[in-house]
């Protein structure tokens, strides 16, 4: 147990580090195999000290060493100006407005993204066109940013389309349904 008191150093950093700044970190705090720092980091990670997604291929490259750092990314979707969102699409270039570094550093940007949509808080889809058609322009639909009557365009039928049976649109459509009921 006494050798895990050396690695609470970790905790007085707040920004996400990537797997290679984490280990030099390791090794500032005498943790230099990879298998004592990944049992330090399981242990951080179970007691909540730090959040580490071991299993899942897109967020493992990166320690998040505040774990409220993570609501803090996720409200700043969830609460951004409507001057962004429109429909509940948020276009991808108007992310580097919401995260600006040095608190969102552009490097993470991918990271965000990837944690958004495995918290199904948003879905990448490509933004239409003025005619309609999608086009390859980015964005993001936030189902929490949905307006409370359902869309009748063709576009966000297609959405729908795209991704029916899958979990995000029974989310997306439950939050129609109870926005009706209220």
């Amino acid at each position: 147990m006494g050798r895990y008191v050396s690695i609470f150093c970790f905790v007085l950093c707040s920004l996400p580090k990537t797997k290679k700044e984490y280990r030099a970190l390791g090794s500032l705090c005498g943790i230099i195999s990879e298998s004592d720092l990944l049992t330090a980091t399981s242990f951080l990670h179970n007691w909540g000290s730090l959040v580490y997604f071991e299993k899942d291929e897109k967020l493992s490259n990166v320690v998040v060493l505040d774990p409220q750092w993570l609501t803090k990314v996720m409200s700043t979707v969830m609460t951004t100006k409507h001057t962004y969102v429109k429909g509940g699409l948020l276009p991808r270039s108007a992310l580097l407005q919401i995260w600006r570094a040095p608190e969102y550093p552009e490097h993470l940007h991918e990271f965000l993204l990837s944690l958004l949509n495995r918290f199904e808080i948003s879905l990448e889809v490509n933004l239409p066109a003025e005619d309609g058609q999608p086009t390859t322009e980015k964005a993001l639909l936030v189902p929490a940013l949905l307006p409370e009557e359902r869309s009748t365009s063709k576009f966000m039928k297609d959405i729908f389309a795209e991704f029916a049976g899958q979990k995000v649109t029974l989310v997306a459509q439950s939050l129609y349904i109870s926005c009706a009921i209220t």
